[in-house]
Order: C-alpha cells, then structure tokens, then sequence
C-alpha cells in the first residue's frame, strides 16, 4: 500500500538518511507487517525503481514504533550504546539518525524509530548444532562490542538486577497458584474468553472468524492444561528461587564474581535473524549472515542471561545452550559458574513465561493482535517442558 500521511509524516523526519540512500519520497511505498508480540506496529518500507511493467521493489527501511514519547533517559541510553557500537559489529541493526540527531521521532504521542530492514529468518525451533555454535559466536562478538562503549566502564560498579527479577518473578508463583485455583476455569469458559482477547479485530470472512473461533477453542484447552500443570507442581520452583538467590548473594559479596556487561535481555531466536540463499536453503555459516533486532531490553546484567533466553526459545534448551557455549568461547571465555548460571535461568524461565500469559490472559484478560495459534505454538514446548518434569 502507498504511505499513508501519518507514515509521511514520520519519514519526513528522515529526509537526510533517504537522500543519502537516493530515495526519492514519491518512489517509497509502506507494507505493514504481522507484529511481534509486544504489539508494537511495523512496516517495511521499499523503494520502487522503474516504471510500469519494469517495476521492481527493492527493499529498504523498517519502521517500527518503539513506545512512549517522550523516551526515558534509560531509553535514550540504550538507543546510544546500540547506534555506536553497530559502527564496528554489524551484526547489530540499530536505529537511524533523525534530521534532527535524534535517535527516535515523536508522533501523536509515540516515538517511532527507522533501522534499515535486514531481509532475514530466524532459526527453526529445532535449529542445527551447526547454527548453535555460529549463534554463540554472534552473541559472544555481540556482548564484546558492547564491552568497548564507553559507558561500560562507568557501569562496572552497577549490581546487575536480573537475579533479583528472576527471584521475585518466581516467588509470586504461589500466589498465582492460588489465584487460579479459586477462579475454577473450565476449558468452555477459557475458550469463549478467548475468542474476545485474541486474534485481529478486524476480521469479518466467515471463514476467518470461524478458522479463529476453533484457534481460541484449542488456546482455551491449553491454558486449561497450564492451570493444571501449576496445580500439580507444588512449589517445584521453590529450589530454582534458593539456587539464583544464593547466586546472587556469592556475586554481591564478590565471593563468586560472574560475567557482567550490557546484556541484550530479550535475546529471543526471532530477534536474531539469518540471511538466507536465494534457493530458501540454510543461511552460510557465517556472522555475516546474522542480524540481532529489538534493543528495547538492552541493560547492564548479567551476560548468562542472554544465554539463557537465546536457549529457552528453543524446543530443546539444555542442546542449543551447550552448543552455543562451544561457539560462544571461540570468542569469548564464558566460564563453567556463568553456564550453570544459563542453565538454571532458563529452567526458571519456563514457568515465569507461562505464569505471565496465564496472567495476561486470565486474570488481567489484556487483548492481543496475534492469533491465538501463534501464541500455542510459542508455549506448547514451555509447558511440556514442565509437564515433563
């Protein structure tokens, strides 16, 4: 579709940067993508070089709306550390300059960013060894770049919070336990609530409505199958609490010092990306096929924690994060304290993601853009994962 005003309005904002790539206005044409799962809306924007039946797009930008205008100091920092040190690891896409210098424009209340668009997939959830240990050499080139901004060293004396979150996430587990409990869910009654919280809101083909009633009736019996497993774990996160809080005390009284730095925190498989060949084949073993999008959680942790939730998205953890690890000390010394550290963060990763969507879902009933078979498809091996025990 052709831009709309509002989107005129923002890449007016960006009229150097399209100059310089010799872009004219007027050539420049927005598709709206399927959004993450924050929500936030995209769109790719192209170019479009020739005319009538010679048309052929080229891709170009990507426009993303990144929260709140005006950005807090904690965002503008992080908007800064990403833009310089993409100087010299571009496997990081950071945000373009505005006319103005500024990282980020406002618009109607929001503050939208331009990055350029890198044409890549993620990883299958049953990736290659192959991949693994090229992901970990990402990462690892990744965490070092961020090592050589100058605000790391003024963050050194910083007590990372991400043992501290993780602690408290898990620690309200009883208590959503319960919650749950004296709500007396049937998977009917999941089902219909669902039907209203998910999916988009401007579907009207009866077939779509009803393909959409049957992805609500079948994320309806699964959260039912989540409440149930919560009810048959009594307390099986209780050793994961006493594990990290121990870690974190031996780290704070500099008894067992782990591996600190600016941590990408969302470090999710779809927001590293891959190029892939014109045949749709494997991406090349290479770092220059790797593309580390959304910076929005960027902070100064603990550098397991990138580790941890690069392995968690996976269908099979403790596989991906060993060979990651392999890949990730040819770059980097990580050592056996802050794997165990990646480990044990990942396991409690599994019950504080399915413990925030059934909060999100059931108790604060928020509504969410994505079909409900995207929001499944992201669980099922989470829960079976604690299913299995």
């Amino acid at each position: 579709m052709q831009i709309m005003s509002d989107l005129q309005r923002i890449l007016a904002a960006y009229s150097q940067v399209i100059s310089e790539h010799a872009v004219s206005p007027d050539a420049l044409h927005a598709r709206k993508m399927a959004p993450g799962f924050s929500g936030a809306p995209v769109y790719r924007i192209v170019r479009v070089l020739g005319v009538d039946s010679q048309v052929r797009e080229q891709s170009c930008y990507c426009l993303k709306r990144v929260g709140a205008w005006p950005r807090s100091p904690a965002a503008i920092e992080r908007d800064g550390v990403v833009r310089a040190v993409s100087q010299f690891c571009p496997s990081i896409i950071a945000p373009l300059p505005s006319d103005s210098g500024q990282l980020s424009v406002s618009h109607k209340g929001n503050a939208w960013q331009l990055t350029k668009w890198f044409d890549g997939i993620a990883l299958s959830t049953r990736p290659s060894d192959a991949h693994c240990h090229l992901a970990g050499r990402a990462i690892a080139e990744v965490h070092a770049a961020l090592a050589r901004h100058p605000d790391h060293r003024k963050h050194l004396t910083t007590q990372p919070a991400g043992l501290a979150e993780r602690v408290g996430q898990l620690q309200t587990m009883e208590t959503l336990r319960s919650q749950l409990r004296e709500a007396c869910l049937t998977t009917s009654k999941l089902s219909l609530q669902m039907q209203g919280q998910v999916g988009p809101s401007n579907t009207t083909e009866a077939m779509l409505l009803e393909e959409a009633r049957a992805q609500a009736a079948s994320l309806g019996v699964f959260l039912k199958r989540a409440i149930d497993c919560f009810a048959s774990h009594d307390r099986s996160w209780q050793p994961l609490i006493s594990q990290l809080d121990w870690t974190r005390n031996q780290h704070n009284a500099g008894k067992c010092v782990l591996e600190t730095g600016f941590a990408w925190r969302d470090l999710h498989r779809e927001q590293m990306l891959w190029r892939h060949s014109s045949s749709g084949r494997e991406s090349p073993l290479s770092t220059d096929a790797v593309g580390l999008i959304d910076h929005e959680f960027l902070t100064w942790d603990f550098l397991a924690m990138d580790l941890s939730r690069w392995a968690q998205s996976f269908v099979l953890p403790e596989s991906v994060l060993r060979q990651t690890l392999a890949g990730y000390r040819e770059r980097h010394p990580f050592p056996d304290r802050d794997a165990s550290l990646a480990s044990t963060l990942a396991s409690a990763a599994d019950w504080i993601t399915i413990a925030n969507w059934l909060r999100w879902l059931i108790l604060e009933q928020r509504v969410f853009q994505l079909s409900a078979a995207r929001i499944e498809s992201r669980l099922e091996p989470i829960l079976n994962r604690l299913e299995a025990g």
